[in-house]
């Protein structure tokens, strides 16, 4: 008796797989977000050494707000993915600006719910399910000892809030 039920319970199972509609679909995560720092640390340059070291920072308590708004959905290699359009609101911008992708273009793909954009020398990548992010900037490790104009570089985690 047994043996029997599970060739129909196979059965079953195939044909509901087959009719069940396609839910592959990325999530649409557009809103806005405000973000808050928990961490930062980095590199600083000790001028009497010569040298860089690592070292932990101040935790800013300014936050900031990004405005993320789904302009389509398209492909990453054989996924399906969300496009977005992706700003950027922090104290040093004083108002939403657009953040871009590595090609410096404004069209950010997300495939798991990750957006990644940057502003100038910083990068961001945000996870807008778990409602993560961290940052990190190239500072002024790679110029000449005499423009050393971009800070230092350094990284900082924190977590989101969706607020709209």
């Amino acid at each position: 008796m047994r043996l029997s039920a599970i060739p129909v319970l196979l059965m079953t199972t195939a044909a509901f797989a087959q009719n069940a509609p396609e839910t592959d679909e990325p999530s649409d995560r557009s809103g806005i977000y405000y973000c808050r720092p928990n961490a930062t640390a980095g590199m600083v340059y000790d001028t009497a050494q010569d040298t860089w070291n690592a070292t932990i920072f101040k935790t800013s308590t300014d936050g900031f707000a990004i405005k993320v708004r789904s302009t389509g959905t398209g492909k990453q290699g054989s996924s399906k993915a969300r496009i977005y359009s992706v700003l950027l609101k922090t104290t040093q911008t004083g108002d939403f600006r657009t953040c871009f992708n590595e090609s410096i273009g404004t069209d950010i793909v997300s495939v798991n719910d990750r957006v990644e954009c940057r502003w100038i020398a910083q990068h961001y990548q945000f996870d807008l399910e778990y409602l993560k992010y961290e940052t990190w900037s190239e500072g002024s490790y790679l110029q000449p000892k005499d423009k050393q104009t971009l800070g230092v570089p350094f990284m900082e985690l924190g977590k989101c809030e969706k607020v709209d």
